[in-house]
């Protein structure tokens, strides 16, 4: 569904890149979180997916089309994105206009519009709010209707750049459960660019970046692994892989490192069951 061809990418000529040879690659229906810290180079990647911007050197295929000045506006179709700040996405006086307003702009009949509104607010849980205005909703509830204005177009892939970093952690845990639901109830393609590990423990894979290059792709697990040496890449490790640690180094065998609390918990059940 993505593929990176030998990327690469700098803002402007004469200056490092920020991309530097990259290659990977997303398979449909794929969750997959892009990690790094500050300056790695991940929201850059996110822009190239949907051609907000376009790499120096190599190539970008979406579903198997390479973006170019010729395809870039057929491939937005098919990839949406939700921001960091949701109210830099609004752009209608209601709800309801907000969803509306893409779905204008590519001539869907009145009729349909229709339908796929109150079908995109419902999946998020924004229905009843539909004639609210946008700015007097919670940080939640915005970056709801932001995915609802996005899933009303139908996209195939969904980039969600940094959706969650400035929400509360109620908000955060709403946002999460959201992108869960609809992975799974649309097969979507996920692409959640983070710094965060507990978000990223949801993924199907992880590509983590590092000076703009690939520092490692694999699972969450393989990426947890590493422990304390997350650090050296500008990453913290989860409260339960220091806990992990702390039990490993104490010399309780737990048979496999857990990624969620809940696998933490249930490990930590069996050893107790067992003494």
């Amino acid at each position: 569904m993505i593929q990176f061809d030998q990327v690469s990418f700098q803002y402007k000529p004469n200056t490092p890149y920020v991309l530097n040879d990259i290659n990977l690659t997303v398979s449909e229906g794929e969750w997959v979180s892009i990690l790094g810290q500050n300056g790695s180079g991940k929201s850059t990647a996110a822009k190239l997916i949907n051609g907000l911007l376009r790499p120096i050197e190599g190539r970008v295929l979406i579903d198997d089309t390479e973006i170019t000045d010729e395809t870039v506006y057929q491939v937005r179709r098919h990839v949406g994105m939700v921001f960091q700040n949701p109210e830099n996405q609004f752009v209608g006086t209601t709800v309801l206009d907000d969803v509306a307003f893409g779905l204008e702009n590519i001539g869907v009949p009145r009729e349909e519009m229709i339908d796929r509104i109150d079908e995109s607010l419902k999946q998020v849980g924004m229905l009843d709010y539909k004639n609210h205005e946008p700015t007097r909703l919670s940080g939640g509830q915005k970056q709801r209707v932001a995915i609802a204005s996005v899933l009303a177009m139908k996209p195939k892939i969904i980039v969600f750049d940094e959706a969650t970093s400035m929400l509360d952690p109620v908000g955060k845990k709403e946002i999460i459960e959201t992108m869960q639901y609809l992975h799974k109830h649309y097969k979507l393609t996920v692409i959640m660019i983070t710094h965060d590990l507990n978000e990223a423990a949801y993924s199907d894979h992880v590509i983590t970046l590092h000076k703009g290059r690939v520092w490692l792709q694999g699972t969450p697990r393989n990426l947890f692994q590493y422990g304390e040496k997350l650090k050296e890449v500008g990453l913290e490790p989860t409260l339960v892989t220091k806990v992990y640690q702390s039990l490993k180094r104490e010399s309780f065998h737990i048979k496999e490192e857990p990624i969620h609390f809940k696998e933490l918990v249930d490990e930590l059940w069996t050893l107790y069951l067992k003494t």
